[in-house]
């Protein structure tokens, strides 16, 4: 969503790309002839994708650039470093910027400087340490869930704020999870007053596998609340839901780089890797600004309040 909307806005300008990285290699792979015409998007496709980058820029020595900013650097896998670094016109002189948070790790990808790449030996390190987007109830609470082991700590800058909420369900209650749900979504909106459209529910689940979400892909109802799409068929952020009654979910991964009022991180629950618990939890609650609530099992409902 962060990188359709750079696409939209500063990508219209001249000489500037914004891309993904499989983006990019899919584009300069297909004018470079490595990809034909309706390659299977599968696992080993998107695998590939760094090799086809990498003999492409071999191919097309125009295709450089003098700086590259990489956002999100945690995500980045380590094969993904070295031609994304050939993108620069000029290795010795050429900026790199990569903006990047091991809190939010969600793909568990290997740090960058392992090839030597991206960290030189006398690396410039900058860390931002403030925190102006969250209450310090909130960045208190998503601090619980913090790997970080090294550099300055965070500081909220914003108010107090109110204190996380927790609803549970019990294990492997798809109705029960989605009934809790609505009756978080009616304590933040009718009791707390909070219009609909402030609110965003995350989940941890593909539409495939989520309990919120249809067969077809459709948000089910989460009496008296219509969960409606943060995202079209193709990925486009949709516009604000205009009527009371409807919430916007999303995934927690696609919600990265984005920030709502009001977050209600649902599903948290045994289905979610031990492994990936504490950064699903970091990530989501930092997108919220003034408050937070989890709707979790029953089992979790101790280690995350």
């Amino acid at each position: 969503p962060l990188a359709e909307h750079l696409a939209a806005t500063v990508g219209r300008l001249e000489r500037i790309t914004v891309s993904t990285f499989h983006g990019l290699a899919e584009r300069l792979g297909t004018e470079a002839g490595f990809i034909g015409p309706d390659p299977t998007r599968d696992g080993a496709y998107f695998d590939s994708l760094a090799d086809v980058l990498d003999r492409a820029l071999a191919a097309l020595p125009e295709h450089r650039y003098d700086a590259i900013v990489v956002d999100e650097g945690q995500d980045l896998d380590q094969e993904w470093w070295l031609p994304l670094l050939d993108l620069l016109r000029d290795r010795e002189r050429g900026i790199v910027y990569v903006f990047g948070d091991a809190n939010q790790d969600l793909y568990h990808a290997r740090e960058p400087d392992e090839l030597g790449v991206v960290m030189p030996d006398a690396p410039s390190v900058y860390y931002l340490t403030e925190n102006r987007r969250s209450t310090r109830a909130i960045h208190d609470f998503a601090l619980r869930f913090s790997s970080q082991t090294d550099g300055p700590p965070s500081v909220a800058l914003g108010p107090d704020g109110r204190r996380p909420e927790i609803f549970t369900y019990a294990e492997g209650d798809a109705d029960g999870c989605r009934r809790v749900l609505g009756t978080a979504l009616r304590t933040i909106v009718d009791s707390g007053r909070v219009p609909a459209s402030d609110v965003v529910v995350l989940t941890p689940r593909s539409n495939r596998s989520s309990w919120l979400m249809r067969a077809d892909g459709s948000p089910v109802e989460a009496w008296p609340y219509r969960l409606m799409p943060e995202y079209g068929p193709e990925g486009a952020v949709l516009p604000p839901p205009t009527k009371g009654g409807q919430v916007r979910v999303a995934t927690i991964h696609r919600y990265k780089g984005l920030e709502a009022p009001v977050v209600v991180l649902a599903e948290i629950d045994e289905r979610v890797a031990e492994s990936d618990l504490a950064p699903l939890l970091y990530v989501g609650a930092t997108r919220a600004r003034s408050h937070v609530v989890v709707v979790c099992s029953e089992a979790l409902a101790g280690r995350i309040g």
